[in-house]
């Protein structure tokens, strides 16, 4: 592994060992080293399964993917640590997964997955309208005439929308209605 390429893991307790693996592995990614970050992050992994670090590790992986537009196997990591539940990792994970699976034209969980994050508390207002974006365009995409019709009468209204925005949900639902046979609304 890159750690101990550089010699600096044999004189260390364990958990200094695991501390400095993972600080290794952290500096690659910060250092936007992808390749040797994503690499020395499951180095770390096999090393400690259940270390202290692995969200934290699986995170950074998720996101040298992203980086590297491997969205796939980027998502399938997101879906790790969202899966893991409460960390701080949890709700940048959604965001990041709902996001690429758009990217990755899987409209449908993109529409499912940013209706899970707008039923998380205590959302941030831009946060919110970005994901109410998310999924006006995800559910017109995927036909789900309905939920885009809601989310852009949601969205001609809203306080953080600009004009652009006000004019795609107005296309948006007159389309969407249009498609479900209710051309009077």
């Amino acid at each position: 592994s890159y750690v101990e390429s550089i010699g600096k893991g044999d004189s260390k307790s364990s958990g200094e060992k695991e501390e400095f693996y993972f600080s290794s592995a952290q500096q690659l990614y910060f250092d936007a080293r992808y390749d040797k970050a994503l690499e020395a992050m499951g180095s770390y992994l096999e090393k400690y399964p259940a270390g202290r670090y692995v969200l934290d590790a699986k995170y950074c992986m998720a996101e040298c993917l992203r980086m590297d537009s491997r969205f796939e196997n980027a998502c399938d990591l997101y879906e790790q640590v969202i899966e893991v539940g409460d960390s701080d990792f949890r709700l940048p994970s959604m965001q990041k997964f709902a996001d690429l699976s758009y990217v990755l034209q899987r409209y449908k969980i993109a529409s499912m997955a940013y209706a899970a994050i707008l039923n998380e508390p205590s959302l941030d207002e831009d946060v919110r309208h970005s994901c109410l974006v998310g999924q006006m365009r995800s559910a017109f995409k995927s036909r789900q005439y309905e939920l885009s019709s809601e989310v852009a009468g949601k969205l001609k209204t809203a306080e953080g929308s600009d004009e652009k925005t006000r004019r795609e949900a107005l296309y948006v639902q007159a389309k969407s209605l249009l498609s479900l046979s209710r051309r009077d609304e």
